[in-house]
């Protein structure tokens, strides 16, 4: 496949087709604000698009990308919009509406917040000149791979902020859940690995947080979930509800985690065991077998019962 097919392929696949899926989602869940034609479709399609480019700008800008207008440029570009369609979508999904300019305004803004955290990983990509991104693109600027990957890890959190921030401003609730998350998993790491290598360091402490991303998202969907049925009783939103289911969860997950690599420990060693017996040293030789005596006795005369039946002797 040649270079520009290959390159639409993606922008259909990671733009395109999510942006007509939400279209057809909120027609149906609100049959008011459904398109009318094929022509309304369209121009809702384009003004996500148009969106997602800006909201894709804006991040490349706020996270000071190198080589923006080199060699890498399409692939920063594709990668970026391919996490900013997500986000616009999420945000006409939940409200039914197209985001505002002050809307993409909090998202950049709470982004700022993050974006210096992905420096504390620099040394991963630091160890080979071509990664494979997350969305299946070829970055090969390490600095903009390590910004780019701690973006998408965190994006979930920002579509369940913008979705419903519980009486709280967007940026600081993203900004607190964002420093808790990655704190959190330093920690349990630390408390998993007995790790020297800071490159596998880095890579765990990575792999940790994103599954803290996708539990406190659960998280904070569930108490939103429950708050919005229980709308009738004019229940204030409390985001210390969240917090306290997902600091529950996270317990469950680190004895989860601590039972596999407990488990893996003592089967390492019962494989260690087993290799050092085979191989160490010379085994020892097996008892000899007892010698036979020999029996004079008459074969009536034994005391064995049933030498009744031996043959007699000629």
């Amino acid at each position: 496949m040649k270079q520009d097919s290959l390159y639409l392929s993606q922008v259909i696949e990671k733009i395109g087709s999510p942006i007509t899926a939400v279209i057809d989602e909120v027609g149906i869940r609100m049959p008011a604000a459904a398109p009318r034609d094929t022509k309304e479709i369209a121009e809702r399609m384009g003004i996500l698009l148009n969106k997602s480019t800006q909201l894709a700008l804006d991040m490349a800008d706020s996270m000071d990308l190198e080589d923006k207008k080199g060699e890498d440029a399409d692939t920063v570009r594709l990668a970026l919009t391919s996490m900013a369609g997500p986000i616009i979508s999420n945000f006409y999904r939940m409200h039914g509406k197209m985001p505002e300019d002050s809307d993409i305004e909090k998202i950049i803004s709470s982004l700022k917040t993050i974006i210096p955290f992905s420096e504390n990983f620099s040394d991963i990509a630091s160890a080979t000149k071509i990664l494979k991104s997350f969305d299946g693109t070829i970055v090969e600027n390490s600095k903009n791979l390590m910004a780019m990957t701690m973006v998408n890890c965190l994006c979930p959190i920002i579509h369940v902020v913008m979705s419903f921030p519980f009486g709280q401003s967007e940026q600081k609730l993203f900004q607190e859940v964002g420093i808790k998350l990655i704190n959190d998993a330093t920690e349990l790491q630390k408390e998993l690995m007995n790790e020297n290598n800071e490159e596998e360091i880095k890579l765990a402490e990575l792999s940790v947080l994103r599954s803290l991303v996708i539990l406190y998202c659960q998280c904070h969907m569930t108490e939103m979930t429950k708050l919005m049925a229980a709308i009738k009783d004019n229940v204030e939103p409390d985001i210390s509800k969240v917090w306290e289911e997902y600091e529950k969860r996270k317990a469950m997950l680190e004895i989860l985690a601590k039972t596999m690599v407990n488990t893996e420990i003592e089967e390492s060693h019962g494989e260690e065991s087993k290799k050092s017996g085979s191989s160490g040293g010379q085994q020892p030789a097996p008892p000899p077998p007892p010698e036979k005596k020999e029996d004079n006795k008459p074969a009536g005369n034994s005391d064995n019962p049933m030498s009744f039946f031996a043959s007699s002797k000629d």
